[in-house]
């Protein structure tokens, strides 16, 4: 690496500033900031070992949060201690939705040419067709998936779990009084026809509501005879 005259240095520290304190701040921001070439800022920026980190959407976290999370931890903790498989008797359950006209990231939909043939993706519709799919992971096995048709409501999902789930899990021979059942904080699984639902099949289930309701994290309901 070269030598840095004064003036570089100073400018240097610049940079640093503009990049940690005002993180994200994007080359081009930082160039209009310090009137300085977008291409000499990546230069300098690459040289000091700086990395372009994009941003990840995560779901809100509140104040009351962090008590929840640590009364969670310290209770699971506990559980693990008392019972080493106790993570392993955890049924981590989520939905995800699919776009039946596939989906294309702009910021990886990239290609090389030498000259630019103004290729675009068109968007057939607002609303695309899509399909929500179910799955669970209990242990070293995957439930599901189970298909779900259009935006995720109440009355699918107690289908789903009247219909599929719990019969799935019937089926696959798993001892219910060792399994934890867990989902996010979706509407559509505190709605109150699913919790009747649950409470009225009390002779199978006995549903005693542990959670730790910590946006990231989830509802753990252990299900037991």
């Amino acid at each position: 690496m070269s030598a840095y005259t004064v003036e570089e240095k100073r400018q240097i520290i610049k940079w640093y500033y503009a990049a940690e304190v005002n993180f994200p701040c994007n080359s081009n921001q930082i160039s209009d900031e310090l009137d300085i070439q977008p291409r000499t800022v990546r230069k300098i920026l690459k040289r000091n070992k700086f990395k372009c980190y994009k941003l990840q959407t995560t779901q809100e976290i509140f104040p009351e949060d962090q008590t929840r999370r640590m009364e969670f931890f310290e209770e699971m903790m506990e559980k693990a201690n008392g019972n080493g498989r106790c993570i392993e008797q955890i049924l981590f359950t989520d939905e995800s939705s699919f776009s039946l006209h596939g989906h294309h990231n702009p910021s990886v939909a990239v290609g090389y040419s030498r000259e630019n043939k103004h290729l675009s993706i068109p968007q057939r519709t607002q609303y695309p067709q899509k399909v929500n799919v179910w799955a669970g992971i209990l242990g070293n096995s995957i439930i599901g998936p189970f298909f779900i048709d259009g935006n995720l409501n109440a009355e699918k999902y107690l289908n789903l779990l009247r219909d599929q789930i719990i019969p799935t899990l019937q089926r696959l021979n798993i001892n219910l009084e060792e399994i934890w059942y867990q989902q996010d904080g979706c509407p559509a699984h505190n709605a109150i026809a699913v919790l009747e639902m649950l409470e009225n099949t009390r002779q199978e289930f006995y549903n005693r509501l542990g959670y730790c309701l910590a946006q990231s994290g989830g509802l753990f309901e252990p299900l037991i005879k």
